[in-house]
């Protein structure tokens, strides 16, 4: 398996512990699979405001990976990945966060910085919005 770097967070936003725990099990399911695994996740700057609605998980395919290999590496990453926000977003409507729980959504970037695979789970249900 590849060099993998996953992202989240964003300067204008507060990431709470829980969310902090769930990434960090992404990370650790991921790396079980046998990548090599980086969790960067932004904090906070005071004073920086922003909306967004969506949770959102950015996973960049390390260099060493092309062709065929690259399609499997993505196919394998897109499950795993779509499980683990598949059941954040379960929990989080099982918690009654509100009748319209915040989206989870991710991408997953390519060694050239291509787009590869898109996909986002909210209300209206799965949204599989593609990429390659």
């Amino acid at each position: 398996m590849p060099q993998l770097v996953i992202k989240a967070g964003r300067p204008s936003e507060v990431t709470s512990p829980e969310r902090r725990a769930v990434l960090r099990a992404l990370r650790s399911s991921l790396a079980a699979g046998g990548a090599d695994v980086d969790l960067e996740i932004t904090d906070y700057i005071s004073g920086r405001r922003g909306l967004s609605w969506s949770e959102t998980v950015e996973i960049f395919i390390g260099a060493s990976v092309g062709g065929t290999v690259l399609t499997a590496v993505t196919n394998d990453i897109y499950h795993q990945v779509k499980l683990w926000a598949l059941e954040r977003y379960r929990q989080k409507r099982r918690r009654g966060t509100g009748a319209n729980p915040r989206p989870e959504q991710f991408t997953i970037y390519g060694p050239d910085g291509e787009v590869l695979k898109r996909w986002k789970v909210d209300t209206d249900g799965e949204h599989d919005e593609g990429g390659e």
